[in-house]
């Protein structure tokens, strides 16, 4: 860090003669770059790409979300299920009547007398056990279950949709990272070659074969890696920060990306069959289920038959008149239809509802159909143009490297000046950031168009 201070001090001094703002721009940079000041070293760990995604998978709360729901779902298809089997109901009820009831009392013709026809049991007990079974719904415990089938179903194919839309954060979150990483590396590149060229300036210098600017020029070269290496290592921790948290690490834990980028790979077939994406697949049974829910709405008028049968055990029992104070039991069996035949238009109103919602239902699947189509289409155009880039990228690689070499060879040999050989590199810097940016390019390419076909591997 002193050597960048001092590098600073050297650049502003030979630029008295400017205004005092530029010194005071060139005192907040090194404030700037003392705040920046590495962290101690810590442990470095190692992650590979499918380790990243595997880890995110298991830890991501969206995602766990979903697979609450689908828990959900699940729930209720076994509850639709059990609509089918009896009901079983039991009931105990203990009643203490006012002392003040009078008995039932009778009187015969022509006698002064009463008597007690049904005396006041003041404590009276009562159990009850019933059992129904549904016979007939309209088929509507079909439709039901139907629907909760279809919902469980699409809460499936949500959690999978899921699953790729984590992986595609983590991938885009990895080549990030690789890209910041990768502008670390040139950066470093960068200040390693303008620093040797600078000690060839000075000694030049101080030989008498260089002018004063131009080690003032190299130096400000350098100062500019400097910025740029302090630079691209702030938006590292940016982008490792964003990693860490997807994958459950503390923010700040230091990672080496393992997995490069692979360009030579076949390339992906055109188009591709959408009949098994997630996301298709759970618009398909929302439309399966809001269509078994519409044919409930339409079929609410049918009557529900029920056979049921009942067991009861009391004192008094009111079946058994004259023996009120006693425990009695007896069992009962029949048959209910319940039938609403007229209730104000709600059963009509919940059919339209229940139409007007599979059509959005199905007009959504066309919808989400046509672009996935779209989107998969747009991102195989991506994917080979970031193929090219990374192809154009390299070959102008390949030529800066070789430019800058040749300008090291003749300003050693006094062919050229210093400023062609500090251009030289600045090209060469450039076109390894390009080159970085090709290959995280195509890398993040080739992960939208695999979430776009619905995958995660």
């Amino acid at each position: 860090m002193s050597a960048i201070i001092s590098i600073y001090y050297h650049t502003i001094r030979a630029i008295g003669g400017m205004q005092h703002g530029i010194r005071v721009i060139g005192i907040g940079m090194i404030a700037w770059l003392l705040v920046a000041e590495p962290t101690p070293a810590q442990d470095v760990r190692a992650l590979t790409l499918e380790e990243s995604v595997e880890y995110a998978l298991a830890r991501h709360g969206l995602l766990q979300r979903a697979q609450a729901q689908a828990a959900e779902a699940r729930a209720g298809k076994q509850e639709a299920q059990a609509a089918w089997w009896p009901s079983l109901t039991t009931e105990a009820r203990y009643v203490r009547l006012d002392d003040r009831i009078p008995p039932v009392e009778g009187q015969v013709p022509g006698a002064e007398e009463t008597f007690e026809i049904a005396p006041i049991a003041f404590n009276q007990f009562r159990s009850e056990i019933r059992l129904e079974q549904l016979l007939f719904t309209g088929l509507r415990r079909t439709g039901r279950m139907r629907a909760a089938g279809a919902r469980l179903d699409g809460a499936d194919a949500i959690v999978a949709d899921q699953r790729a839309a984590v992986a595609l954060e983590v991938r885009e979150a990895y080549w990030t990272l690789a890209r910041e990483q990768g502008r670390v590396e040139a950066a470093n590149q960068s200040l390693a070659h303008v620093k040797a060229h600078r000690r060839n300036v000075q000694a030049q210098f101080e030989a008498g074969a260089a002018l004063k600017h131009q080690v003032l020029a190299a130096e400000a070269r350098v100062a500019q890696a400097q910025l740029d290496r302090v630079e691209a290592t702030n938006a590292v921790r940016t982008a490792r920060t964003t990693l860490n948290q997807l994958i459950g690490e503390a923010p700040h834990t230091p990672v080496t990306l393992v997995t490069e980028v692979e360009t030579g790979g076949p390339e992906a077939p055109p188009g591709g069959n959408l009949d098994d994406h997630p996301q298709l697949t759970a618009l398909r049974h929302d439309v399966a289920a809001r269509k078994a829910e519409a044919g409930m709405a339409s079929r609410a008028w049918l009557p529900d038959l029920a056979l049921t049968a009942r067991y009861l055990f009391a004192r008094p029992n009111p079946n058994f008149f004259f023996e009120r104070d006693r425990f009695r039991g007896n069992w009962e069996a029949g048959v209910t239809m319940r039938w609403t035949v007229w209730d104000g238009g709600q059963r009509s109103a919940a059919a339209d509802g229940a139409r007007a919602r599979l059509q959005a239902a199905e007009a959504q699947l066309a919808h989400t159909q046509r672009e996935l189509t779209q989107r998969i289409a747009r991102d195989q155009l991506a994917v080979e143009g970031a193929r090219a880039a990374v192809d154009a990228a390299e070959h102008a690689l390949r030529q800066a490297r070789a430019a800058f070499e040749m300008a090291q060879e003749q300003f050693a040999q006094g062919g050229v000046l210093s400023a062609e050989v500090l251009e030289a590199e600045a090209a060469l810097f450039r076109a390894r950031q390009r080159t970085t940016e090709a290959l995280t390019g195509y890398a993040r390419a080739e992960a939208a168009l695999l979430y776009a076909r619905g995958r995660v591997w």
